[in-house]
């Protein structure tokens, strides 16, 4: 942990690593497991963001290390899938 207040420089410029969990709730695992397997294949996958100065296009793969498919621990029905 740091205190992103006390730097000089924007919170995403201090940033080295960060962790994400995405929970997907109309998913099946099969599917989150294909989607996950077609993202990491990719060169690269353009998305569209909005910044202060208007649409900036930025490749979300490339910031991608790794990333694992996973069902909860105890899957209910409905319950999503995690990515």
């Amino acid at each position: 942990m740091f205190d992103a207040a006390a730097g000089d420089r924007p919170l995403a410029e201090q940033l080295d690593a960060s962790r994400w969990r995405m929970e997907l709730m109309d998913l099946s695992a099969d599917a989150g497991q294909q989607l996950l397997e077609t993202f990491l294949a990719a060169a690269e996958v353009p998305v569209s963001k909005l910044t202060k100065s208007g649409r900036k296009t930025v490749d979300a793969r490339a910031a991608v290390v790794r990333a694992s498919a996973a069902l909860p621990a105890r899957r209910s029905s409905g319950a999503p899938a995690r990515l």
